[in-house]
């Protein structure tokens, strides 16, 4: 996918935090829930919810409601662009 230069810049602004990198990597082979990745991190639940929200605003994450808990997955349009192998590929 391509995006638009407006675009794009609200994408890396999306991204300019380590901690969302780490959450793409834990993201790359399955959904997780918000406390699943809070835990991971070793955030809060407010602070996992807060770098999840601001993700999927800009089209990286979506959610799927499953009992009490959203899941996040990445998009599939993110999923296949340069950006996420830049990610997943960093070490």
């Amino acid at each position: 996918m391509v995006y638009s230069t407006k675009r794009l810049a609200h994408v890396f602004k999306a991204l300019s935090n380590e901690r969302r990198m780490v959450i793409i990597k834990l993201l790359a082979k399955d959904s997780r829930s918000v406390v699943d990745i809070s835990s991971k991190l070793k955030i809060s639940f407010k602070a996992g919810s807060f770098h999840l929200l601001k993700m999927e605003r800009e089209g990286i994450l979506e959610k799927e409601r499953k009992g009490k808990f959203n899941y996040y997955k990445l998009t599939k349009s993110f999923k296949g662009s340069g950006i996420f192998r830049q990610i997943s590929e960093s070490g």
